[in-house]
């Protein structure tokens, strides 16, 4: 028998062996996930009130002095990250960020922090403002081969998105296939709503994490379009913007779009920070990251394909179930 014939005769064995019932398959890797912090005790609020799947929730209160036990008891448990100041050069302008995590090597995911009014980059690094909520953000990027981002700007404006854009697409460069997740608190909150709507298909950007910031109905005119991930959460006492205005613009999203990925968050009795302080980072980016993961499939047949299922508006009263029945 000569080789060509052994060759024939094997080749045709290895794709009988693929097409039998029980034959192995390629492994295809898990999905990234973030695991939660071993030694990290912060428990999530408890939900009051749940709709549109989950994807409206209403939360208990937790005092500051119980966040503020559970930092201390994470900054003793689990040491800080590395962390670095560094310069981003760009278009003749110099940029100061912080940067925490291995910078050594490609990012699995990356995170960026927007400031609020009158702070800069190091806001996003004290470890023990807003119950350690940015301690555990760093330590749980960096245990799960994220870097994490925290940039100065200018104003809070088209410039200031711009400058942010461009240390993502840095950064991201350097680390292909990561998701991008860019979280702005109060007045930053502009500048995720500028790099959410100026996102197109080819952005790494998979979503925008607002915290007790003002909503921008300009996302209602890219419903249509490979979506970003919209994340709002707001306290209920809140003094710079109000709770209805953000849960009518939930609602209104989700009349035009149904499908559309976007979340609410409302802490009952909660102040300014208390969104960021009582935020459950592994809940909220795991279900970013799996929206990611489809984001290039247009939702756009998914809008107003039928009527939305009616659900009280916040002046109707609380409800504890949807109208609809079954969320």
């Amino acid at each position: 028998m000569n080789r060509r014939v052994i060759r024939l005769i094997l080749a045709a064995g290895a794709l009988l062996a693929l097409t039998l019932p029980g034959a192995p398959k390629t492994a295809h890797p898990p999905p990234y996930r973030l695991h939660p912090l071993a030694g990290d005790a912060f428990t999530p609020p408890p939900i009051l009130e749940s709709d549109f799947g989950g994807d409206y929730a209403r939360v208990a209160y937790v005092p500051v002095a119980e966040s503020d036990q559970v930092a201390q008891s994470l900054l003793s448990a689990i040491p800080m990250p590395p962390q670095q100041d560094l310069i981003f050069e760009n278009a003749g302008k110099k940029l100061k960020y912080v940067a925490a995590g291995d910078l050594s090597k490609p990012a699995k995911m990356i995170f960026v922090f927007v400031h609020g009014l009158g702070d800069d980059r190091w806001q996003g690094t004290h470890e023990k403002l807003f119950g350690g909520s940015f301690a555990r953000l760093r330590r749980l990027l960096a245990e799960n081969d994220a870097i994490y981002l925290a940039p100065d700007f200018s104003g809070y404006g088209r410039e200031a998105a711009a400058q942010v854009a461009a240390l993502i697409a840095d950064y991201a460069g350097r680390s292909p296939g990561a998701m991008v997740f860019v979280g702005c608190l109060s007045l930053g909150g502009k500048v995720c709503w500028r790099l959410a709507e100026d996102a197109g298909e080819a952005s790494p950007l998979r979503g925008i994490l607002v915290f007790s910031a003002p909503v921008d109905r300009g996302l209602l005119k890219h419903v249509a379009t490979p979506p970003v991930s919209v994340y709002l959460s707001i306290g209920t006492k809140d003094a710079f913007t109000g709770w209805k205005t953000e849960d009518a613009f939930f609602r209104d999203v989700k009349t035009a779009a149904p499908d559309y990925p976007i979340r609410l968050t409302i802490f009952d009795n909660g102040e300014h920070a208390t969104a960021m302080r009582l935020t459950d980072w592994v809940a909220v980016l795991n279900w970013m990251l799996a929206q990611g993961e489809t984001s290039n499939k247009s939702v756009a047949a998914g809008i107003a394909s039928k009527p939305p299922c009616p659900r009280p508006r916040p002046d109707a009263g609380r409800a504890t179930t949807s109208h609809c029945g079954t969320p």
